[in-house]
Parts: C-alpha cells; structure tokens; sequence
C-alpha cells in the first residue's frame, strides 16, 4: 500500500468523537393563578401552565450561592434559570405560583418525600419528621375558590371587596416578588430611621390595596388603611387570603413526645427542602 492510498484510508475513516450529549428535560406546572390575574400584557396572561426545566448542577450553584443568598435574590436567581420562558421576568410572577414552581421542581429532583424538623407546638419539642409533597399539597386555584363571600367579586385581574362596617370598595390585586421585595425594602427603611417603625399588617394591606372608593393616591389610602376600624380589616385580610391563588403544604402532624396531635399543620420550608440530603 503506498503512501497516497494510506492517506485515503485515513480520511475516510470515522473520526472518533468524545463529546457528550445531553436532553434538556421540562415539565409543565399548572398555575393557581391560571393566568388571571396577570395584566394583558404579561406572558403569563391567559396562560394555564408554565414550562420549566429540570433541576441541575447548575441550579444547585444557585441555590447555594451565598452571595445571592444573602443578597435576597436567590429566588430570582433560580426561577430565572429554570423557567423554560426567558421573557418572564421571576419578579413578576405571582407568589402562589412562584411556591407551585418550587414545589413542582423540588419533588421532580429529589423526590416527594421531604425530611424536615417541626417543633411541636403544644410541648416545644423537635420532631424529625417526613412529609409527602404529593399527597400534602392543597391547591388553592383562582377559578375554582368556592365563593364564601357576599360583596366580593373577581374581574380579572383585580379582587373587588366591599367592607361590611365602613362600606367601603376596595380593589386589589395580587401580590408579586417584586411587591415582597418592596415590603421588605419599606420596613428596613423604616427601622434606619427610627426603632419601633413596624407595621405589619398595614404595611402589606398598601401593597394589594389598589383603591378605595376609586381612591388611587397613595397618601390617602395610607391614611384610609390605618385608620381602618379592626372589624373591617380583619374582614378584608381574611378575604384576601381566602380568594389568592396558591399552594399549601399541608400535613398531619403527630408529636413524638406528646402525642400532640394536628391535621392541617402548614409545612415549613428549611435549607433543606432543595438539600435534602445537606
């Protein structure tokens, strides 16, 4: 064989490849909000589902990255990466399908168990205990919130309720990432300038509270929302919180030492519900 038709062969031979491929894996995750209570010209409007894809490496970077952490914008950070639409700002997104997101991509990646330890709130003492993702998620869907209600109306995106003791209308919307962001925000300021400054309750009813009477300007309704009488904002949080679209990790705790036992505890979230194994 002379050296030309050594060349041929060499050409014609398959070059050997060590490069590897990967399939991106999604999913789809149904939204509380359904898309309803986004405005017309959010991605999200109108729509269902959301597409994300499956928890990597690389997202676990994200989620142990101190600086985001303590940055505050770790969250963001994650939604950002696995959300399948980069047009959607994870700022923007609704909290109860921000917590659908979590959920949804925390039991695709580590499973629907979830080790965690729950104080009991009877004796104070801390149980090890594991809970079932998927058989304790309660979903709390905009379009299907049994209307327990009277003078409490839903025309997307906004939620109308009138007050039974002053009569007032207040419309609201929504809370976002950005709105905690903001709440947030509002109380460190407040305690820089002077110790005691907390509002909690009125502080976040500024928030979803977008008019009162058709009253828009920010100073009046501030004035308004605090000088609520208790009856009226109790009614008006209870409400609230009774037609936001969410999830609810909920389990039937019993305590190990006590007995103590409770069916509806709310589930919490620790370092470990994306660690697991941490």
């Amino acid at each position: 064989m002379n050296n030309s038709e050594k060349l041929s062969l060499q050409q014609e031979s398959p070059p050997s490849s060590t490069s590897l491929k990967f399939i991106s894996t999604t999913e789809f995750v149904e939204l509380p909000s359904k898309g309803l209570c986004y405005s017309e010209k959010h991605p999200l409007y109108n729509v269902d589902k959301i597409e994300i894809g499956m928890i990597t490496a690389a997202e676990e970077d994200i989620l142990a990255n101190e600086s985001y952490i303590e940055n505050g914008v770790v969250a963001e950070k994650f939604l950002g990466s696995i959300i399948a639409n980069k047009n959607i700002d994870p700022l923007t997104l609704l909290n109860g399908d921000q917590n659908a997101i979590f959920l949804q991509s925390r039991i695709s990646a580590y499973g629907s168990e979830y080790e965690t330890k729950f104080q009991c709130p009877s004796c104070n003492e801390t149980n090890d205990y594991v809970f079932n993702l998927d058989a304790n998620i309660g979903r709390n869907n905009i379009d299907e919130i049994e209307k327990l209600y009277e003078n409490v109306s839903f025309d997307p995106p906004y939620l109308f309720i009138t007050l039974p003791k002053t009569s007032w209308n207040v419309k609201c919307k929504f809370l976002t990432s950005e709105d905690d962001k903001r709440l947030k925000k509002m109380q460190t300021n407040k305690k820089k300038i002077a110790k005691g400054l907390d509002n909690p309750i009125t502080d976040v009813m500024r928030l979803f509270v977008v008019s009162i009477n058709d009253v828009v300007e920010l100073g009046q309704l501030a004035v308004a929302i605090r000088s609520l009488p208790a009856s009226d904002s109790h009614y008006l949080r209870k409400v609230y919180r009774h037609y936001t679209p969410n999830v609810e990790m909920v389990g039937d705790f019993v305590c190990s030492e006590c007995k103590y036992h409770d069916e509806s505890i709310k589930i919490p979230i620790g370092i470990n519900f994306f660690w697991p194994d941490r």
